[in-house]
């Protein structure tokens, strides 16, 4: 079901208005999620390399 879908079964403003927030937390969510993942493999391969260099 489309974003368009939804905000046509909202019947009032209110409820749309209510609809559009949440639609906007949920993709700051799924962003810091991302972003958490993308910090830690970032990290991983960070620390891999400095074990490298202390290795040689």
């Amino acid at each position: 079901m489309s974003l368009k879908g939804y905000f046509h079964a909202g019947e009032t403003d209110h409820e749309k208005e209510n609809l559009h927030i949440a639609v906007i937390i949920g993709n700051i969510v799924c962003q810091a999620q991302a972003w958490k993942t993308l910090k830690s493999v970032l990290g991983k391969k960070h620390r891999i390399k400095q074990q490298g260099r202390s290795l040689v």
